[in-house]
């Protein structure tokens, strides 16, 4: 059964600060996203919480390949290496075949974890967009809005 991991969310409406937290057994995954200056006008409690929630996960998806599934991986490729430097090395030994489908599932894993690290960057780098899009759209109707009244 996979655990549900709930975010603490920290804001701070005077800074324009909000901070994220996850708890994941002993590791601890925080993001912050901060208010650009420019942005102040537009500043809100979700957006600066998604994105923080949104570095946070990457955090957590980072230590997971950093501390779990590269050195797993880096120990089996290690003791494949050690026994392939034997004479009595069987290629074709049950623990062998063992061996390289743990090395292949771990490589897999490791595959799967950097793309979804790349999927998280790519979704925050596109919510930031589509908002600084949005503010500007916005932006310019005020403008045009205090034009428009003179």
């Amino acid at each position: 059964m996979v655990k549900q991991i709930t975010p603490i969310y920290e804001w701070d409406p005077e800074t324009g600060v909000a901070t994220c937290i996850i708890i994941n057994g002993n590791r601890t995954h925080i993001g912050i996203a901060k208010c650009r200056p420019e942005d102040r006008d537009m500043m809100g409690e979700k957006t600066g919480c998604t994105i923080a929630e949104m570095r946070a996960e990457i955090d957590y998806l980072k230590s997971v390949r950093d501390d779990d599934i590269k050195p797993t991986l880096q120990a089996y490729k290690t003791l494949y290496y050690s026994i392939n430097q034997s004479k009595r090395f069987n290629p074709d030994s049950y623990e062998t075949r063992m061996l390289m489908k743990k090395i292949a599932h771990y490589t897999a894993d490791l595959e799967l974890i950097n793309g979804m690290i790349d999927n998280a960057r790519n979704d925050l780098a596109t919510y930031i967009d589509q908002k600084a899009q949005t503010w500007e759209k916005i932006r310019k109707n005020r403008q045009k809005g205090k034009i428009d009244q003179k």
